[in-house]
């Protein structure tokens, strides 16, 4: 299901004036190290809802979900990694077309120097650490803010709004805004660590079967996919029911499992959207690779999703490809329309900009075979 027919970055992050058509089902992102695929994917998600700073704030947090440390930037420091450092004038500019409309966002603006209300710190304060009444003494302090607009397109509909956005600014309560386009799903490397990982897929019996499949191929006696409730604090635990061992807690089983449940829980979760993944190989051995990779595709084609993949894995090109070919391995098997798109980005100095190049699923194939042909750079 092709939702996202193409789409542009005029500046986000380190990429500059990158243009992508001709996308397809199923989009694998490769390149070198630093080459700008996880940024895509981000920029991508800005188009989710292009009007809403919540949503950017949402962009703004996925690389540090799930990474906790003293040293974590705050969510304002994030927010200004967004733009390209060196400039004064701070601009952010993604387009593409989604459901035959065209849509984009523009954040544009300088960061300035303010002086913080008190009012405001103090509420801070209260919420952070709650001491409020604690007899501290606040004054005016001063601080950068991000001063600007958020330019939004969805199809004929056209918006702008002020932004004024610092440390010190209340973002407890501010909710990521449902899609006004379709929905957009967002997996990291390292989701599937953070638990969570069936809630969608214990909801749909035919699809739990299916999944049970999967996993299956990595322990053949895993008969069940269900919660129990801790004793303790009645909160629910992920549990996987074992033939031998009983039923045991997801949390004993290894990352690969625990990745593949994820990936199938997001597909349900992304159904009739888009679905982001970032280095779809983390944690799963490339002998599984053919048959879960199989398996994402039938799933996404099930549940009409468009899926968008990066990979540092030649390996793993090589396994979604295989899902195409016949028995033997010999021949892609293309009935209609390949369903398969490799995009290849690069950076380009020389003209400030990131080159694009878009092949087919058989296109690669045919030149991997005849010619080792190396898709990543």
């Amino acid at each position: 299901m092709i939702f996202l027919k193409n789409f542009s970055v005029k500046q986000f992050r380190g990429i500059r004036n990158l243009s992508v058509d001709k996308l397809g089902d199923v989009n694998l992102i490769v390149g070198d190290n630093n080459s700008g695929k996880t940024s895509v994917l981000e920029a991508i998600m800005l188009l989710r809802n292009t009007s809403a700073f919540s949503n950017i704030l949402n962009v703004v947090r996925l690389r540090d979900n799930g990474f906790f440390s003293p040293f974590r930037l705050s969510t304002f420091d994030n927010f200004l990694y967004m733009f390209y450092p060196e400039s004064e004038q701070k601009i952010i500019e993604v387009g593409g077309n989604i459901n035959d409309k065209d849509v984009g966002v523009k954040i544009s603006g300088t960061v300035e120097n303010v002086l913080v209300d008190i009012s405001e710190m103090r509420e801070r304060n209260r919420r952070v650490h709650e001491i409020h009444d604690s007899g501290i003494v606040y004054e005016e302090t001063e601080t950068a803010e991000f001063q600007g607009t958020i330019e939004s397109q969805n199809g004929k509909d056209v918006s702008s709004e002020a932004i004024h956005f610092n440390a010190f600014t209340t973002l407890s309560g501010m909710r990521v805004s449902k899609p006004e386009t379709v929905e957009i799903v967002y997996v990291s490397p390292t989701d599937h660590t953070n638990g969570n990982v069936f809630s969608k897929i214990v909801k749909n019996d035919d699809y739990k079967n299916i999944v049970l499949h999967v996993i299956q191929i990595f322990d053949e006696d895993i008969e069940d996919i269900l919660y129990i409730k801790n004793e303790q604090t009645s909160r629910p635990i992920e549990c996987l029911k074992h033939k031998k061992l009983g039923i045991m807690p997801l949390a004993t089983y290894g990352d690969g499992i625990k990745k593949v449940l994820l990936l199938a829980n997001s597909i349900a979760q992304a159904a009739g959207g888009i679905l982001l993944v970032d280095e779809i190989e983390t944690a799963i051995h490339s002998r599984y690779y053919d048959d879960i990779f199989k398996f994402i595709i039938k799933s996404c084609q099930q549940f009409k999703i468009q899926l968008f993949a990066t990979t540092h894995s030649i390996e793993a090109v090589d396994g979604f490809l295989a899902t195409q070919c016949d028995e033997d391995g010999e021949n892609y098997q293309v009935d209609k329309e390949d369903v398969i798109r490799v995009v290849t980005f690069r950076k380009n100095a020389e003209k400030n900009k990131t080159d694009a190049r878009v092949l087919t699923g058989k296109e690669v194939f045919e030149n991997r075979k005849n010619f080792e042909f190396e898709v990543r750079v």
